[in-house]
C-alpha cells in the first residue's frame, strides 16, 4: 500500500508449469487482481468519570476490519455530543485484523451537559474529514452515552432566620428545612456540620434541631450511590433581636360636658 490509499494486488490461482510425462509444458500464470482496501473501526471500551470533575478517562481500540495495514499517524478523534475535544494520532502501523488500544484523559468542555454523548470517529482529522480511502465510510463510529458525577447545590448563598424569642442570643433551627433549598434531586443525603473540617470528613453530625447562635455551619450533600463523591456549601444561621415596643405616655384629656367621650 502506499499513503493508506487502495492498490491492487495479485494472487496467483494456476501453476506456472504443467509437468507432462516428466516434460515440462510451458504455461502462462493466472493472476487474479483484487483492491487492498483499509477499513478502519473503533470502540470506546470504557469510561471512567471523577466526582465534581470534568475530566474523564476513555479506554478505546481501533480496529483494522480491511485488507491493507492502516498507516501509522492516522487521525481520530472524539466528539461530546457535536463539539470537538480531541485529535489524536494512530501510534503504530495497524496490521490487517489488528488492533490498537489507548487510554486517554478528555475534558469535557464547560457548556456540554452532564448527561451527554461520547462519540469516538476513526479515520478524522477533528473537522470530520478523513486523510483514507476506506472500503467502508460509514462504520468508523462508536458512541457511549456519559454522565458526568457531579453534586449541585441549587440555591446558593443559603440561611436561616429565627428570631430571639428571649433575648438570650440563642434559637433553635430546624436544619432539615433546608434541604430541598440545597438539593431536591432525591439522590442524595445531606448532613450538617460545624465546620468546613467535619463536612469534608462527613463527622460530628448535627442534630437536625440544632439550637445555637448567629453562626456559619456547613451542609454536606453526599451520592447516595457513592460516599466519596459529595459537594460542601456554607450556611448562615441568624438569630435577630426581638424588636422592642417602647411603653407610650399615658393620654390625659378633660371631659368638659361629662359625656364620656373626648375628641
Amino acid at each position: 500500500y502506499i499513503g493508506g490509499l487502495q492498490q491492487p494486488h495479485g494472487v496467483v490461482i494456476g501453476n506456472p508449469k504443467d509437468n507432462v510425462n516428466g516434460s515440462e509444458k510451458g504455461s502462462a500464470w493466472i493472476v487474479q487482481f483484487g483492491i487492498a482496501a483499509i477499513d478502519v473501526t473503533t470502540s470506546i471500551d470504557i469510561v471512567n468519570v471523577t466526582c465534581q470533575s470534568r475530566d474523564v478517562l476513555v479506554d478505546y481500540s481501533i480496529y483494522n476490519n480491511g485488507s491493507a495495514p492502516i498507516p501509522a499517524n492516522t487521525p481520530f478523534s472524539f466528539y461530546a455530543n457535536t463539539t470537538l475535544v480531541s485529535t489524536q494520532f494512530t501510534q503504530n502501523d495497524i496490521p490487517v485484523g489488528g488492533v490498537e488500544t489507548g487510554t486517554i484523559s478528555l475534558t469535557i468542555p464547560m457548556g456540554i451537559p452532564f448527561n451527554f454523548t461520547l462519540h469516538l470517529m476513526g479515520d478524522d482529522d477533528g473537522t470530520g474529514n478523513g486523510t483514507l480511502s476506506e472500503s467502508d465510510e460509514s462504520n468508523n463510529s462508536s458512541s457511549q452515552n456519559v454522565e458526568l458525577n457531579f453534586i449541585e447545590i441549587q440555591n446558593q448563598p443559603i440561611s436561616l432566620i429565627q428570631c430571639d424569642s428571649n433575648g438570650d442570643g440563642q434559637e433553635q433551627f430546624n436544619l432539615s428545612s433546608l434541604n430541598t433549598q440545597i438539593n431536591n434531586t432525591g439522590t442524595v443525603s445531606i448532613t450538617y456540620h460545624a465546620s468546613q473540617t467535619d463536612a469534608d470528613a462527613g463527622t460530628a453530625i448535627l442534630p437536625t434541631l440544632y439550637t445555637s447562635g448567629t453562626t456559619t455551619i456547613y451542609a454536606r450533600v453526599e451520592d447516595n450511590n457513592s460516599s466519596n463523591c459529595y459537594n460542601t456549601t456554607p450556611i448562615s444561621l441568624q438569630v435577630d433581636q426581638a424588636p422592642q415596643a417602647n411603653t407610650p405616655q399615658d393620654f390625659i384629656y378633660c371631659d368638659d360636658d361629662n359625656d364620656g367621650v373626648g375628641q
